[in-house]
């Protein structure tokens, strides 16, 4: 009976410090690593970004917030409740991430399964804070966070509020594309309705069109890298009921111009230099799809004809016999 009992009291001491145990495994002491990244017009591509410094804060973004560029720069955060109540202690503060490929990456020890963060880009002078979440027992946590300095104030993936003091309004003009088709040679051109017409803020030395699918999508292809792509066209040309024509407003001095023939399934694209202090500009564009080059140019114009009837054909067959 006895040896029974300091059985039952063994076990449940032993029971006891397994709990126990595992109450001091759980633990609060993470390694935050941030990746800042900028994007410096609106559809270009995000890249790494250095030069940008970090702060964490015992605090909730529900009662802390960064009034200024200065505060953020200086690590300073202030109460929503008391604006005269300012902190000024850190509880991290962020130092360079070294690992193969990480450009510009910083890194600060988090102990706290909550903090508020500061992020600075001392370029652009603009700042971000978020308030980040640690889970128990995690030895590393990664974050992005993109400095945009073509926007004013934005929240970044529904949990960075970036704020941009000493954002100025960019530069911008209208452009009109003017489309005509001439159906037979030496017929007058008609003002051509099916057109989709985009423009990027890149070069045409280094930038082309692949196909005509890519044109009416607003696709551009790296002419040094077949992988390398672009998606987000600086603007896209809407039509003008009363005249016909098509017009985008575009904010940078180069621009690429793409415009699709979607009724003969042609294509073109042009660089274009401008002025953003004058416009509107126009650009004239007539489509010749009696001709039978594949490629030619005209009037600064490159058209392109790589549409395969008999290909069609034959896949329009294939989809029937299924």
């Amino acid at each position: 009976m006895l040896k029974g009992i300091k059985t039952r009291i063994a076990a449940a001491i032993c029971i006891l410090a397994c709990f126990a145990g595992c109450f001091e495994d759980v633990s609060y002491d993470t390694s935050y690593v941030l990746k800042p990244l900028l994007q410096t017009a609106s559809g270009s591509d995000v890249a790494p970004l250095e030069g940008t410094t970090a702060y964490a804060f015992a605090a909730d973004t529900a009662d802390w917030e960064v009034v200024s560029y200065e505060d953020a720069l200086a690590g300073i955060i202030t109460s929503r409740h008391n604006p005269a109540e300012k902190n000024n202690t850190p509880i991290a503060t962020a130092e360079p991430y070294q690992a193969e490929g990480a450009t510009g990456w910083l890194s600060m020890r988090i102990r706290r399964s909550s903090a508020l963060v500061v992020a600075v880009d001392p370029t652009h002078r603009i700042y971000g804070y978020r308030q980040q979440g640690f889970g128990e027992n995690m030895p590393r946590l990664y974050s992005t966070v993109v400095f945009r300095p073509w926007k004013e104030d934005y929240d970044e993936s529904k949990s960075w509020f970036m704020r941009n003091d000493f954002y100025t309004p960019p530069l911008e003009a209208q452009y009109v594309i003017e489309p005509y088709v001439e159906t037979t040679e030496g017929t007058t051109p008609e003002l051509l309705s099916s057109l989709k017409a985009y423009a990027y803020a890149v070069d045409t030395t280094d930038w082309k069109v692949a196909s005509y699918d890519d044109a009416t999508l607003g696709i551009i292809t790296s002419k040094y890298d077949e992988e390398e792509t672009k998606r987000n066209p600086m603007a896209t040309a809407a039509r003008n009921s009363e005249t016909g024509f098509y017009t985008m407003t575009v904010t940078s001095e180069r621009i690429m111009l793409i415009v699709a023939d979607t009724r003969n399934r042609r294509y073109a694209y042009s660089r274009q230099d401008i002025d953003l202090t004058g416009g509107p500009y126009s650009s004239k564009v007539t489509f010749r799809p009696w001709r039978t080059d594949s490629v030619y140019v005209e009037e600064g114009w490159r058209f392109v004809n790589n549409y395969d009837p008999d290909a069609d054909k034959e896949e329009t067959l294939k989809n029937r016999k299924r």
